[in-house]
């Protein structure tokens, strides 16, 4: 969903909430999705209340609480088809990578926990992790994963060498361990 969307989905969700309940009976509602109860029984505008209450929170959550309002959802086919592309190149990149690079990378993403030892393939673990993501989320891992790629393919401290050797020395040693391809 793109910004005006999330605007305007938000903005749908605050006047349903405005209409139907208290103060305190949104407060109550929004808390069930685990956004904090301030505990404000009157404000100047439940509206704005709402609007405010919601603007930090993820993608998921707000389609959550709009489906639960049966708000109709207004997702274009496109981004549907770009999710399902994005989502796709993630699954590429990271299937032959181990577990724990495959966590160390999708939980900074604030992907969804869970044992990768329930999961038949590796294809189907990253696929669950992603699974709830807005659309920013999977452009950011993409572009993480691209840049990655690039320094692993090419690194620039190799040179044109074709064998690759790494030793440890004392950094008064460097000259002495530079390559002379």
């Amino acid at each position: 969903m793109n910004k005006i969307e999330r605007l305007r989905l938000i903005n749908q969700i605050a006047i349903t909430l405005q209409q139907g309940f208290s103060t305190g009976q949104i407060n109550l509602f929004l808390a069930g999705f685990g956004i904090s109860n301030t505990g404000e029984q009157i404000v100047p505008s439940k509206r704005v209340h709402v609007e405010n209450k919601l603007s930090n929170e993820s993608e998921s959550l707000i389609l959550k609480i709009a489906k639960e309002l049966d708000i109709p959802l207004d997702i274009k086919v496109d981004q549907i088809h770009e999710k399902i592309s994005l989502k796709e190149n993630i699954v590429l990149a990271l299937e032959s990578s181990d577990f724990s690079i495959i966590d160390l990378i999708l939980d900074e993403y604030n992907t969804q926990k869970h044992n990768h030892y329930d999961f038949d393939t590796t294809k189907e673990y990253i696929l669950f992790k992603i699974n709830e993501l807005s659309l920013d989320e999977l452009y950011s891992i993409t572009n993480y994963l691209n840049k990655r790629k690039e320094t692993h393919d090419n690194p620039a401290l190799w040179g044109d060498c074709k064998l690759r050797v790494f030793i440890s020395h004392l950094s008064k040693d460097k000259k002495k361990g530079k390559s002379t391809c």
